[in-house]
């Protein structure tokens, strides 16, 4: 663990590889610590971990082990070119897959029971299915934003 810096929130962990610089670890601690509410109860583990370049237009990637309840946001060198708003919103948009994960994979499953993968229209809903996701997970992201937003105009 002697690559990791640790942020304890809740009965939530957070770790952080320390091959962040610490300002870039100091501002994904800042924008978790801030979105906590979004995140399901049953998550125990969040590590954020640097990952390769990336191809195409995915700059961060997600994986959720409901089972183990922990996930893995792998944040691609990208990520910082980009601005902090933008940064901000790469990672929130993560934090909403990690809370819609459950619901999407019983939905990915049950349609992998009920077609055959050779099945053409198994090909077609899972195509669906995935552009579906994304956009309810941008839409939740947006809703949050503004929830946060007008939070903080209360204050």
């Amino acid at each position: 663990m002697d690559n990791i810096r640790q942020f304890n929130v809740s009965a939530l962990r957070v770790d952080i590889d320390t091959e962040f610089p610490s300002e870039q670890a100091v501002e994904i601690d800042s924008i978790i610590s801030k979105w906590l509410g979004i995140l399901p109860s049953w998550l125990k583990e969040l590590r954020i971990t640097q990952a390769g370049s990336s191809e195409g237009d995915t700059v961060l990637t997600v994986v959720v082990r409901y089972r183990y309840r922990r996930a893995v946001i792998y944040v691609r060198p990208e990520w910082h070119q980009w601005g902090a708003c933008d940064r901000e919103r790469y990672i929130i948009h993560e934090l909403v897959h990690i809370a819609t994960d459950e619901l999407v994979s019983f939905s990915e499953n049950t349609l992998g029971k009920l077609l055959s993968d050779d099945d053409p229209a198994h090909k077609a809903l899972m195509e669906v299915h995935a552009e579906k996701v994304e956009a309810m997970t941008e839409d939740l992201k947006y809703a949050f934003m503004r929830i946060g937003r007008s939070d903080a105009d209360d204050r």
